[in-house]
């Protein structure tokens, strides 16, 4: 017995140890059809593309990119396979002539993707890649004396919306006219669309004309041929993006004719001065801006950064400016000068700095300089404009939570005050945030700017909502706070630790949970206040939660596909007013709130 249990140890001593297997491989697999037939298609350009991993702990030193995985393109049969895949999260992208191009989980030309989660070993099969035909536009661009236009961009842009709901114009599409002023923008994806003309095309040099050699000269905002500024026109011809005719691009198909005019309206010219009003002097290292005063920064309404045609000169040593090539309109007129060191430190905002960093923000906020005025140009030049900067506002702010010591509470550093422009570009930035509160309750919103604000806070709990917002007894949370130079007072900010609740679960058309899917709440009222807008994601098991909600009247929704903040629309949103479960929420309730999905516009 004891030979045999010795023979076996020794056996089990002298057996060679197998090192430790690799981890398995996986692979992605499946095949691109054309949407309308199912056929087949091949020579498309299949991209797949490993994320990061998320970063758990510091990292010392530069982050070594991932390997990139070489794309495969299809055969006639649509087949596409990518093998020795390790575990991890991937994008999976195609791209074809003729078509638009996708990425997985596409579910529209406009929302985004979803990502593979691969585990070791996966097999992932059977991915279908349904490509829609791409649109192409055409058309040509002539002067008022319907003369081509020759060397001239033009773009096809959308409306992209901000965090606020506020939309923009984002370029997804370019073309230069040629001899003939025609252009052709191709392969592009069916939707709704704003056409322009103007910018820099890249066409730099001199053609034969008529009159002999002219030059043709690009600049930022407007475009220059045969000594005529042509400012950025929209299709048909107007220069105010908000009344430009939005085309309708349908898949596959070829839109043609869609001729813009350029016209050249009577530019004109501002000239002044800006100077320091504590000194007197010239400001050091200054700027001096134009953008367009639009009515309203409300949701939905039409984000314009910059004159169409304008051109500055500044003079840093003796404070004179001219802009010339100003179209007429209304506008803000602004300056700012840069921070100056040397400058005494407000003791009142840097006594409620808690770090170093923010005894800097402090500073470099406080000992800027503004200067911004309204101004109309109409029918003739402008001279002797006095921009006078100040080092702008200080606001002493109190704070209070509802029912509760401020001693007793812990999170008064995560709380930020932002002043958000109620009018569309009259401010120099888009927010100014305070420090934090000191456990008094007490800080400062430092170097404010005349203007009229939206005021937002950053709850301190996520059961908490801002309950009140007064400025010397006038409510400023539920209207614009109008700032200026004369503005003296303190800001009062309550919440309350009483916010609503709802709970519930998504489902699909059969009745199928659905995770991973954002729920939104939206308030049916105060809609310009984007913190009264709650989201959440569900869970594996369609499950989802929102707390914190200010109590009033609200809508639920979950869309199968829609773009990002699209939902701050009202024009958007009233589409799917029918499909919203409607919400009354109290102080402190729990309300139900089971969805169905809404699906994505086939």
């Amino acid at each position: 017995m004891l030979k045999t249990a010795a023979a076996l140890l020794f056996l089990l001593v002298q057996a060679p140890i197998n090192p430790a297997q690799p981890p398995p491989k996986g692979s992605i697999e499946g095949a691109v059809l054309q949407s309308v037939t199912g056929e087949s298609l091949d020579r498309a350009r299949v991209t797949l593309s490993r994320l990061q991993p998320p970063q758990t702990a510091p990292v010392s030193g530069p982050i070594t990119p991932l390997p990139q995985i070489p794309p495969v393109q299809t055969e006639k049969d649509g087949k596409f396979i990518f093998k020795d895949l390790n575990a991890g999260q991937y994008r999976l992208s195609v791209q074809r002539n003729g078509y638009a191009g996708q990425q997985y989980g596409q579910r529209t030309a406009t929302s985004a993707g979803t990502v593979i989660n691969l585990t070791e070993g996966q097999q992932l099969k059977d991915i279908a890649f349904r490509l829609i035909p791409a649109a192409t536009i055409t058309g040509r661009v002539r002067d008022t004396n319907g003369e081509p236009v020759p060397g001239f961009q033009v773009s096809l842009l959308r409306s992209i919306y901000n965090v606020n709901g506020q939309r923009s114009l984002s370029n997804v599409g370019n073309a230069t006219t040629d001899d003939r002023g025609e252009y052709r923008i191709f392969w592009v994806a069916a939707g709704r669309y704003v056409l322009s003309v103007g910018g820099n095309s890249g066409l730099t040099g001199f053609i034969s004309s008529s009159d002999g050699i002219t030059q043709i000269i690009r600049t930022g905002g407007s475009s220059t041929f045969a000594d005529r500024i042509f400012p950025l026109t929209y299709y048909p011809g107007t220069l105010d993006p908000s009344r430009a005719t939005v085309i309708e691009l349908q898949p596959g198909a070829e839109l043609s004719a869609v001729d813009i005019v350029l016209s050249q309206p009577a530019t004109y010219r501002i000239r002044g001065k800006a100077v320091d009003a504590a000194s007197g002097k010239p400001p050091t290292s200054a700027g001096v801006s134009i953008s367009p005063r639009q009515e309203t920064g409300a949701a939905g309404s039409l984000i314009v950064s910059a004159p169409t045609s304008a051109t500055v000169n500044y003079n840093n040593a003796s404070g004179t400016f001219e802009i010339r090539n100003v179209l007429p309109g209304a506008y803000w007129l602004r300056a700012s000068s840069s921070t100056d060191m040397n400058e005494p430190i407000n003791l009142n905002v840097a006594g409620t700095a808690r770090t170093a960093m923010e005894l800097l923000d402090s500073v470099m906020m406080n000992s800027s300089r503004y200067a911004q005025i309204p101004i109309e140009v109409s029918g003739s030049d402008i001279e002797g404009v006095e921009l006078r900067l100040t080092a702008g506002l200080s606001i002493p702010m109190r704070l209070r939570i509802e029912g509760q010591e401020l001693s007793s509470f812990t999170g008064l550093d995560r709380i930020r005050v932002n002043l958000r422009p109620a009018n569309a570009g009259s401010t120099y930035s888009n927010a100014y945030q305070a420090v934090s509160f000191n456990a008094e309750g007490t800080a400062v919103l430092g170097s404010v700017s005349p203007g009229e604000y939206r005021i937002q806070v950053s709850a301190p709990s996520p059961d908490m909502y801002l309950k009140e917002a007064t400025f010397e007894r006038t409510d400023v949370l539920n209207r614009p706070w109008e700032i200026t130079n004369q503005t003296s007072g303190t800001l009062n900010i309550v919440f309350s630790n009483k916010g609503g609740q709802i709970e519930g679960n998504l489902v699909d058309a059969q009745s199928q949970p659905v995770r991973g899917s954002q729920v939104i709440l939206i308030p049916d009222l105060d809609r310009d206040r984007p913190e009264l807008y709650k989201t959440a994601t569900t869970d594996q098991n369609g499950h989802f939660t929102m707390r914190g909600i200010t109590p009033g009247g609200y809508r639920a929704y979950a869309w199968e596909a829609i773009e990002a903040n699209a939902w701050y629309d009202r024009e958007v949103l009233a589409q799917y007013e029918a499909q919203g479960k409607p919400i009354r929420i109290l102080e402190s309730s729990k309300e139900p709130a089971d969805l169905k999905l809404i699906p994505a516009p086939k």
